[in-house]
């Protein structure tokens, strides 16, 4: 080999880079869709302790009316306009 010559094959530092690259990307999907599954858990969670708070009286169905009862009201509203 000549000085001036250039090898095609990826060094070992290249390749650990690019191993370590795809982990690394790998893992950020990894965070992005725990994060997205821990965000819908918790929304379900309020929601659903919210509404069971209503009907077992625990908390004041006027004041606070229940997720479903306004889910109701949403769905006679846009049912109406048509």
């Amino acid at each position: 080999m000549t000085m001036n010559s250039v090898s095609t094959r990826p060094t070992v530092a290249a390749t650990a880079n690019r191993s370590s690259r795809e982990t690394f990307f790998r893992s950020a999907n990894a965070r992005r869709y725990t994060l997205l599954f821990l965000q819908v858990a918790i929304v379900v969670l309020l929601l659903g302790g919210w509404e069971l708070g209503v009907r077992s009286g625990n908390i004041n169905a006027f004041l606070f009316s229940s997720p479903s009862a306004g889910m109701e009201v949403l769905v006679q509203r846009f049912q109406s306009v048509k």
